[in-house]
């Protein structure tokens, strides 16, 4: 694809902000319409919301910074409407879902984001990242790779894509890991980007439970906030392993005494160390 002259780039920027500028008018002058949710589907909200914020927790005690924690507000995400994410083609039930749960921010615009499993990043559809890429462009390909999985998908769930929900997308263009929510049920699988390989289904609170396990005992575990490896996956050695998973013991983890911020010093440092 031939390079936007300065011109072009300018002009491309200005149709951008007409568009944005007239669907905030739009959305002023028009309240959005209710979800049609019934009430065991809110249940089932009520359910994922706790489940991913307990996750969501667990993150930011160990690696991720605790500001990037969104909570949401009460009655949910104002900006979660079926209007505003109509161009995402999934049932109200699902949007419902993105209106109530948590996010851990993508506010930063092509930034290395914080991640949440192995090259594994949230999608924050409340976030500028959204906005920018999806909003504005009306267009779900930076945030539902759920399009791309193709027939051939060992999770047959993805030939339903207006029920499932992208929570976590693969933190780079070759390698990493899709999270995708199915909101009929509740259950998450993760699909590696590169093979399509993808784990059995487990509802959210036995899938994040697994996950915090393997973070406590770190065949899991953060490299930075913003890189996260699996043990015989990742590019370290029997004796660098041994040393890594040393330093977090060392600094308290996974008990209440782990001292977060001088840990992540130190795994950096022994990073630095290896190369």
């Amino acid at each position: 694809m031939a390079r936007l002259t300065g011109r072009e780039l300018r002009e491309h920027r200005r149709e951008l902000n007409e568009a944005r500028e007239s669907r905030r008018a739009q959305e002023a002058a028009n309240p959005p319409r209710a979800l049609n949710v019934d009430a065991a589907a809110v249940q089932r909200r009520t359910e994922i919301v706790a489940a991913l914020l307990l996750f969501y927790e667990f993150l930011t005690a160990l690696h991720i910074p605790a500001s990037a924690l969104k909570r949401p507000p009460h009655g949910g995400w104002p900006s979660v409407t079926a209007e505003r994410f109509a161009f995402l083609g999934k049932t109200d039930v699902a949007i419902d879902i993105l209106k109530h749960i948590p996010y851990i921010s993508e506010d930063e615009i092509f930034e290395d984001y914080y991640q949440i499993y192995e090259q594994c990043v949230c999608n924050d559809y409340v976030g500028t990242r959204f906005e920018r890429m999806a909003v504005d462009y009306q267009s779900r390909d930076a945030v539902d790779p759920v399009d791309f999985m193709g027939d051939d998908s060992p999770w047959p769930n993805v030939k339903e894509p207006e029920h499932i929900i992208t929570l976590g997308r693969s933190a780079k263009a070759d390698v990493g890991h899709h999270m995708f929510l199915d909101t009929r049920n509740g259950s998450v699988v993760l699909v590696e980007f590169i093979d399509g390989r993808c784990t059995d289904e487990k509802s959210m609170r036995e899938r994040f439970e697994s996950l915090m396990r393997g973070f406590r005992n770190l065949t899991i575990f953060p490299i930075a906030a913003d890189d996260v490896a699996i043990q015989g996956k990742s590019p370290l050695d029997e004796t660098q392993f041994a040393q890594l998973k040393a330093t977090y013991q060392m600094h308290g983890w996974p008990t209440s005494e782990y001292r977060k911020d001088e840990c992540m010093l130190a795994i950096k440092e022994l990073f630095r160390s290896f190369s």
